[in-house]
């Protein structure tokens, strides 16, 4: 959650200038949506998995960095076109309906 463009620059010895062009420029993302890509990813995987079935939607949310129920819902349908709920449900069918 608390994530920061200073710390991976640090952590990754990337100048920060050139981290934050990288990002603009070539991956045509900013830093908030290049870590949010990376949270829906982890939480799509979540969400199937048989391991984490019995979190909340709230709960896999927050394992994955989120701050918030609303941050994760607006991030994950940005980036899925579905809710956490809708996409849990499409993938797994028989456990939710």
């Amino acid at each position: 959650e608390e994530c920061t463009i200073q710390e991976v620059a640090a952590e990754t010895e990337i100048p920060l200038h050139h981290l934050s062009n990288m990002l603009n420029q070539r991956l045509n993302k900013n830093f908030a949506d290049f870590i949010n890509e990376y949270r829906v990813e982890e939480a799509k995987n979540m969400l199937v998995n048989k391991k984490s079935e019995k979190l909340t939607i709230e709960a896999v949310g927050y394992e994955c960095g989120f701050g918030s129920k609303t941050s994760f819902n607006k991030a994950f349908k940005k980036f899925t076109g579905l809710t956490p709920s809708e996409y849990r449900q499409v993938n797994n069918p028989q456990k939710h309906s």
